[in-house]
């Protein structure tokens, strides 16, 4: 391979022409044997040389630039170099992963065109085994699950590969595939530190803070996904900085503020008929939850969340369903009103029509469940319809954001007749709703709107959204209404406006949506937003993340790698130990700690101290956390007379309160290992939904189950918690 630099380019020889095999449409299609492509060149600038370096000298890293910088391209000649460079161990077999359908089909076209390779797509709806295939293919690009199946089926198949790719790889955290897929690799690395297992290179425009609330925080949460990635380096352009500036385009960003109706009575209709509902919920025996004042917003999803959580654990059977009856109508209206706030009251209407539809011939004599969601529609039908029906087709109620967005579109169109525009809303139903209002629209029919959601069964398939980006990019349509599942990775390349519509979610969803209009000359990033509202404010607290993140990657770059690699060391046993004490908890059926109704507070001031899924119990006797940040919250200090209670555990030091200084409890080594061990007369005990509190004497009182702390655990979490604790162990415990 020869490279040659000519302005600010590395040019990569390529042979002209190449044999191709693909996988389409739950298919493979044998080509004809002189069937050939004709090859671009790969032209990487020297900024993006840089973002390649790590990977080109086969270290595991995260590649970090902005949207419209190359990075694919980068990554094509990462895989590129990494397969032409045989080490003659095995053959090279690369894995593109991504998080979407959508973008399978989308990368599979642009590899095609530069890489002299076999490149194969995969999606869920091929039902094809990767394993099949592997012999027949240099290149997989395919969705995570596709490898998290292969690989549950046998793990070894991980030897196979020597390079994975995430994109968008910020998504390697929590329950997502792509972190699914990690855990697999860092069990076998675990279990044999010999192990052949593949590079790791990760892709994406902003790795995220999640919920940091200061750079300390920050670096962490950085330092977490390069964890979970395995990745010792991060790879941003720092020396080419001035060329990257130079050739990505940086969208025009503003917000547009905007009035809302003057009087709602739709609004207030439905807010009247969900208020009833809550009062007969919440006067029932196994509802304890506390009532709530706004109603069509977030935190009435997150209020019906923990509604629908308490309904699915009713015992009597009768009563749950009854319960789950007015649950649905609630959500619905809810879902209604979110509408209505957004698009037109008929367009609300029509949502809660199409929703109220399937109870409509249900039998008088039904069972219990039904005769609720009889009498709900009864209300429907004879109270609310044909006064709200009415109101929807009263002007006087016209929602003025919309006029406010019709004005814009038309301005922008009649100036720009060939423009593209993306507008990104919060739900389903929202761009529905928006598209309809399009074709009712004068001005605006002519724009041929169409929606873009997330692939599914029953709302859009693959078929339909790959044909939707067709006529978006040929112009047969120029205005997509679309959910979050367009923010990321999608290749919009005419897009030149980009309408937040009362949309704004987090830092990543920021940098994101930016890139959906980065690759066109003149183009914008409108945020419209209702006077008043807290959605200015999240912006604003976004873009400040933002810069919070990149200083945290500038700390972590500055590190040495082998500052980084005993960073990420203790954060990798962290993972590890809690992973295990999940699976516990699933085995003895306790719930995990996020879901865990309880917490523990110091009885003097309050200060949270444990969640009680957070509890183990050692020999029936001690109670300790498991919870490695809680050496955050304490003060540790000598105990006053130490003593080896038994041969195995051994009391060392006293636990107070970090904020007050209030005795917690005592320092303790069981078979080695450090904890904390907490006296329950020290706290109180507080559900965290209904916010009721105790403070008992014994554990033997409280409320949730506790955990054994069992051989395997302990085993699991010993090295790590001599590291944590090693500041305090007097040398005669280890």
């Amino acid at each position: 391979m020869e490279l040659a630099i000519e302005n600010n380019f590395v040019t990569i020889d390529l042979p002209t022409t190449v044999q191709s095999k693909s996988l389409t449409e739950n298919k493979m299609e044998e080509e004809d044997d002189d069937e050939t492509i004709c090859l671009e060149q790969l032209k990487l600038r020297d900024y993006q040389m840089e973002l390649a370096e790590n990977a080109c000298m086969g270290r595991n890293c995260i590649v970090v630039a902005p949207t419209g910088s190359g990075k694919t391209h980068v990554a094509m000649y990462i895989m590129k170099n990494h397969l032409e460079n045989a080490d003659g161990k095995k053959v090279k077999k690369v894995i593109f992963m991504v998080p979407t359908v959508a973008l399978v089909e989308q990368q599979k076209s642009l590899f095609e065109k530069y890489l002299p390779k076999k490149i194969c797509g995969i999606t869920g709806v091929d039902n094809i085994s990767i394993r099949q295939l592997i012999t027949v293919y240099d290149i997989f690009i395919i969705t995570p699950q596709i490898l998290e199946n292969s690989l549950r089926e046998d793990r070894n198949f991980m030897a196979q590969l020597t390079l994975m790719i995430f994109d968008e790889c910020h998504h390697a955290k929590k329950d997502h595939p792509y972190n699914a897929v990690m855990t697999r690799y860092h069990d076998i690395r675990d279990s044999d530190r010999d192990a052949d297992l593949p590079q790791i290179v990760g892709l994406t425009a902003s790795v995220g803070v999640g919920k940091a609330k200061n750079l300390e925080e920050a670096k962490n949460y950085v330092l977490n996904i390069c964890a979970n990635l395995n990745a010792i380096y991060v790879s941003t352009v720092r020396k080419n900085l001035k060329e990257l500036n130079e050739f990505t385009n940086k969208p025009l960003s503003k917000t547009i503020t905007c009035k809302t109706r003057q009087t709602d009575p739709f609004n207030e209709m439905i807010n009247a008929e969900m208020m009833e509902i809550e009062k007969v919920l919440l006067q029932n025996k196994d509802i304890n939850l506390n009532s709530v004042s706004e109603r069509g917003c977030d935190p009435y999803v997150q209020w019906l969340s923990r509604l629908n959580k308490q309904i699915s654990v009713v015992f009597d059977q009768n009563n749950r369903l009854q319960l789950l009856s007015y649950y649905e109508f609630l959500k619905m209206y809810n879902d209604a009103l979110m509408i209505n706030n957004a698009c037109r009251t008929k367009d609300a209407v029509s949502f809660i029509k199409q929703f109220v539809c399937k109870f409509e011939n249900l039998p008088a004599e039904s069972q219990p469940q039904n005769l609720i969601s009889l009498k709900l529609l009864s209300n429907w039908t004879h109270t609310l319809h044909h006064p709200l029906k009415i109101i929807a087709d009263d002007q006087r109620y016209n929602n003025p954001k919309l006029e406010q967005l019709k004005t814009m579109l038309h301005e922008h169109y009649t100036l720009y007749p060939d423009s593209r525009c993306i507008i990104f809303c919060k739900t389903r139903e929202m761009t529905v709703a928006l598209v309809n209002w399009t074709k009712e629209a004068d001005e605006l029919k002519s724009l041929n709107a169409e929606v873009l959601i997330g692939v599914n069964k029953t709302d859009q398939t693959k078929a339909i959204q790959d044909n939707v980006m067709k006529k978006f990019q040929k112009g047969k349509c120029k205005l997509i209404i679309a959910t979050s599942v367009a923010e990321e990775g999608l290749d919009f390349a005419k897009c030149n406006l980009v309408i937040r519509y009362e949309h704004v979610t987090n830092e990543i969803a920021t940098a994101q949506t930016r890139g959906r209009a980065s690759r066109a000359a003149d183009s914008k990033i409108i945020l419209i937003a209702e006077k008043g509202s807290n959605v200015v404010v999240k912006e604003e607290i976004n873009v400040e993340l933002e810069k919070m993140m990149n200083d945290a990657i500038d700390y972590i770059q500055d590190l040495t790698p082998d500052e980084r690699r005993g960073r990420i060391k203790i954060i990798q046993k962290q993972i590890k130990f809690e992973r295990s004490m999940n699976e516990q908890a699933k085995r003895l059926g306790i719930k995990s700690k996020n879901d865990d109704p309880y917490e523990i507070r110091c009885l003097k001031c309050t200060h949270f101290a444990a969640n009680s899924g957070d509890m183990r119990t050692i020999e029936n006797a001690h109670h300790v956390v498991v919870d490695p940040d809680v050496k955050e919250r304490i003060t540790i200090k000598p105990h006053p007379r130490p003593l080896a209670i038994t041969p195995v555990y051994k009391k060392f030091g006293k636990v107070h309160c970090k904020k007050c200084d209030f005795d917690w409890g005592i320092m303790a080594s069981y078979k080695g290992v450090p904890f904390p061990i907490l006296k329950i007369c020290s706290f109180i005990v507080r559900n965290k939904e209904t916010r009721e509190q105790a403070n008992v004497k014994k554990w033997k009182d409280v409320q949730f189950a506790l955990a054994a702390l069992t051989d395997e655990d302990l085993s699991a979490m010993t090295e790590f918690n001599k590291e944590l604790y090693a500041d305090v162990m007097p040398p005669s415990i280890d």
